[in-house]
């Protein structure tokens, strides 16, 4: 399934930390997200899946992800029908093992493009 990732203005990849969550862009999004760092190699931080602003607003508040921070956290997202969330999140989980995994993942699964 093709899903578009979303990008901050300018087409680079969106700073968890300096990220504008209030915009209302954001505003009652919902589909599957992505936080990850790169020090050499990407490293998936944490994959999750809902309401996107709520999702992000939790991970800037955890401190088992703020850990990360020294390393410049990176977010991006995808709209999806909310049928096909967990799936989705179950493909990405599957594909990327996020450090963190705070919620058990469908054994469903729906393929997606990778945001990279």
């Amino acid at each position: 399934m093709d899903v578009d990732w979303y990008q901050c203005k300018g087409g680079v990849w969106c700073e968890l930390n300096k990220l504008d969550i209030s915009h209302p862009y954001l505003k009652g999004l919902t589909g599957v997200y992505i936080i990850w760092y790169e020090f050499g190699i990407k490293s998936v931080v944490q994959i999750g899946a809902g309401d996107i602003q709520t999702e992000l607003i939790k991970a800037r508040d955890s401190l088992a992800i703020q850990a990360f921070a020294k390393y410049r956290l990176f977010a991006t997202w995808a709209e999806l029908p909310s049928a096909k969330v967990d799936a989705v999140r179950g493909y990405l989980s599957r594909k990327l093992k996020p450090t963190i995994s705070d919620s058990p993942v469908s054994s469903k699964s729906i393929e997606v493009d990778l945001p990279w």
